[in-house]
């Protein structure tokens, strides 16, 4: 089957070129009848998948007053025995309901703190308070700073620290 051609090469019988799609063409037809001309069917499987997830209550309290660290005591708050001063808060909670408020006393300078804004008065003296929060997310609370005797005017440290407890 094989012709010799010029200078002793040996050709295949019609040419290098059509070999390539001969054996193609073999191998495509080979092929579909191995695989027997059937289409192929997909298996369709199901399966369930349980997730629980739970959230956990958080919250975040913030005051929106700038002086919110330092007190002003004038003379007159002296000659009184008492500062009011009123804080601005904004309470940010995923779960209201489980939210109560934590009023932390630092009494350097202040005998007692009453605490107004969220129903009745509650007094600070040397113990961390619980309050119920309110049930909307800004609100103001208004303390009444109690002075000692001999205290001078001047700047001074807030006398206590609210946070947000998430139970």
């Amino acid at each position: 089957m094989t012709a010799e051609g010029r200078a002793g090469v040996r050709r295949w019988r019609g040419g290098p070129s059509r070999w390539p799609a001969r054996l193609s063409r073999s191998l495509f037809v080979a092929s579909f009848v191995l695989v027997g001309g059937t289409t192929a069917h997909a298996d369709i499987a199901t399966a369930t998948l349980a997730v629980s997830a739970q959230v956990l209550p958080h919250a975040a309290l913030t005051s929106t007053d700038t002086a919110d660290s330092a007190i002003t005591i004038k003379a007159a708050d002296l000659a009184r025995g008492y500062v009011d001063v009123t804080r601005h808060y904004e309470l940010r909670t995923n779960s209201p309901e489980r939210v109560s408020l934590a009023v932390q006393p630092r009494l350097g300078f202040a005998s007692a703190v009453d605490i107004a804004g969220l129903g009745s008065a509650v007094r600070l003296v040397d113990t961390t308070v619980e309050l119920a929060a309110p049930s909307r997310q800004d609100f103001d609370l208004t303390f009444r700073v109690w002075l000692p005797h001999g205290l001078e005017a001047g700047d001074y440290r807030l006398p206590w620290h609210v946070a947000a407890v998430a139970r």
